[in-house]
């Protein structure tokens, strides 16, 4: 009787509720947080009685209509009839817990001790499903709002239209996330200039998707200067004191087609390359800090310029292409952009064959950063 006793006493202490039963569904005992879960006041006889099941009222547990269809004593009908062999499941069911009758979700366990008894550990996990059931609604929700980020970061994206008397222009545009860091814009400033630029701003997801809407609303696309557009933007960026962990790379260029001349900026970005008409690639060698709040003294940018004739073609890119690495961690670089732009005479004719190369070079494996090749043909 003292060993039964210490038996007892151990399964009083387990942090579980624990219960042994019989093959008639009959119970042999409870531990104390088995009685506070299901507020058993008195010794319970049978499992229905014990777990406060509405049908026993109706009859013996395990014998009525009811219990035919019901999950709990599916479950134990099933460990007495599996002695061998551990028995688990996840059961949601209306228990009558202190006077209401409320859906509980509960994680059993149940195996033989012995010829004819069975211990049984219960789990109620009622709350910790709602809290999972709000995850997921909280998730689904923060997806559909992503959807909705998407669509409008897309819409902020150039349309050919625009610019169609000056230049032509196609793009690979792919986000790490659906919300991402990277832009880019063309755009007409008056009768015989337009402007374009590439960025990637620092972040990804939401946090990179806000940047750029700042990108979008401070950028100043009238100015025929580049180098004046970046200055602007980065005294916007200080006055609004945005973190500084935060920053923008910037590649940013004004075409006149009435000269035939091109202005550009870099303002820490991957160096563009210009292809001309005899396939010669030049690259735009010039240099200039990102727009940040690192510096203590006024950011200076300076503009570059360089010729240009009809047919001429500008990449430009973010660093998601040049650092790319392939499945035995080569890196694509800039090389194997370089590589293409001499294999079509067309924009879109090197487009295709970039984004083959890309996916060749991938091998399948996911992107891990937001990826945007720009391709201008200037056309007067």
């Amino acid at each position: 009787m003292m060993m039964e006793a210490l038996k007892n006493a151990a399964l009083d202490l387990l942090p579980r509720s624990v219960f042994l039963f019989d093959r008639e569904l009959k119970i042999l005992y409870v531990n104390d947080n088995f009685r506070q879960m299901f507020d058993c006041s008195e010794d319970p006889v049978s499992i229905g009685q014990a777990m406060s099941c509405p049908e026993v009222r109706q009859g013996q547990c395990g014998q009525t209509e009811a219990c035919k269809k019901c999950k709990l004593c599916a479950f134990f009908r099933n460990a007495v009839g599996t002695e061998d062999g551990i028995c688990h499941s996840q059961i949601k069911k209306k228990l009558s817990l202190k006077g209401k009758r409320v859906w509980t979700n509960l994680v059993l366990t149940a195996r033989s001790l012995r010829e004819g008894v069975f211990l049984c550990m219960v789990d109620d996990i009622t709350e910790v499903s709602k809290k999972l059931a709000e995850q997921r609604r909280q998730q689904k929700k923060l997806i559909k709002d992503l959807e909705k980020a998407k669509d409008i970061q897309s819409s902020f994206l150039p349309e050919k239209n625009q610019v169609s008397e000056f230049c032509d222009f196609t793009y690979y545009y792919r986000q790490e996330f659906k919300v991402g860091g990277d832009f880019f814009d063309v755009y007409p400033i008056d009768d015989h200039t337009f402007g374009l630029y590439i960025a990637d701003v620092s972040g990804a997801g939401m946090s990179g998707g806000m940047l750029t809407v700042f990108l979008k609303d401070h950028y100043d696309r009238t100015l025929h200067s580049p180098a004046a557009a970046l200055t602007k933007l980065c005294d916007k960026f200080n006055e609004h004191k945005i973190a500084e962990e935060s920053y923008i790379t910037m590649f940013s260029l004004v075409a006149d087609v009435s000269a035939h001349k091109l202005r550009y900026c870099n303002a820490g970005h991957n160096q563009p390359m210009f292809l001309k008409r005899h396939h010669e690639v030049i690259d735009f060698f010039t240099a200039g800090k990102p727009v940040c709040n690192w510096y203590d003294a006024e950011t200076k940018y300076k503009d570059s310029s360089v010729s240009y004739e009809p047919g001429d073609i500008l990449a430009l890119f973010t660093d998601g292409i040049a650092d790319m690495k392939g499945k035995r961690g080569q890196v694509y670089g800039e090389d194997g952009i370089r590589a293409l732009l001499h294999q079509s005479e067309s924009i879109q004719g090197i487009m295709d064959k970039v984004r083959k190369s890309l996916n060749a070079f991938k091998g399948g494996e996911d992107d891990e950063d937001d990826l945007t090749l720009l391709l201008v043909e200037l056309r007067k």
